[in-house]
């Protein structure tokens, strides 16, 4: 079996459904049971929520005025420009009732606002205090966090519109992966680490529950290759609302 399963919610009010929660690692510690190695291939990687929650976190540094100021952003002038698939529509919205990042105000006490930061894979704006604002000749967008830093609110990724299984049902060959350890590098996209609960997809089927193996692919070339985003979303721990997503041209690479 993997090496651990597990299961998460967060919210500020009590609408946790800890029996939900209960039953859903349970789930995944069984789907964990009788294991098998992989060969490397390269192929389509479907990611369930916390794995594509991630994948988000790590963009949303991207986007940072700060780290677009400091110039290790690989976004800098890169506004109005396509950085993603056309499927792909990302917000950032402190004032989402409820949200684990809402505020009425950020840490300068500019107001919060709903950004769409990127369209149908279009680069919209960047998250900037009023520090950056002013560097970059932009608008502050409420998005002030400790000292002149820079930090997301609430990062929603929108739906798509095929259910999850739809989404598998058309993976020639390939992953579906709900948990990844490794590092997913902003600076310069590089996305390397080992893949845990995962399940190896053929001919639209879920096939068997993988044993580790490495994943490398590029942040920045994962998100044009998108080709699909599940109708359902799901809040999780890290501040982000995302569907499951799908990506073509994955290396995946057994582990020895």
């Amino acid at each position: 079996m993997g090496s651990f399963a597990y299961e998460a919610d967060a919210s500020r009010s009590l609408d946790v459904d800890v029996e939900e929660v209960a039953r859903e690692a349970a789930r995944k510690a069984l789907d964990s049971l009788h294991l098998k190695p992989v060969p490397s291939f390269r192929g389509t990687l479907v990611l369930d929520y916390d794995f594509a929650a991630m994948l988000f976190s790590s963009l949303a540094a991207a986007y940072s005025g700060y780290n677009v100021w400091r110039g290790s952003s690989p976004l800098a002038g890169k506004l109005g420009k396509a950085i993603a698939s056309e499927q792909l529509t990302v917000v950032d919205d402190g004032t989402v009732p409820g949200g684990l990042r809402s505020s009425s105000f950020d840490g300068e006490g500019s107001p919060t606002m709903r950004k769409v930061v990127v369209e149908k894979g279009v680069l919209k704006t960047y998250l900037n205090n009023t520090f950056t604002a002013r560097l970059l000749g932009m608008e502050p967008t409420g998005n002030a966090a400790d000292l002149i830093s820079v930090a997301p609110s609430n990062t929603i990724v929108e739906p798509g519109d095929a259910s999850t299984e739809e989404l598998v049902g058309e993976v020639k060959r390939g992953l579906l992966v709900s948990r990844f350890s490794g590092m997913i590098r902003f600076q310069d996209g590089v996305v390397s680490g080992t893949v845990k609960q995962a399940f190896y997809l053929e001919n639209g089927e879920r096939k068997y529950p993988v044993r580790e193996c490495m994943i490398s692919c590029n942040l920045y070339e994962l998100l044009k290759n998108i080709s699909g985003l599940s109708r359902e979303v799901r809040r999780t721990p890290y501040g982000v609302v995302t569907p499951v997503i799908r990506a073509e041209g994955v290396t995946f690479v057994a582990k020895s």
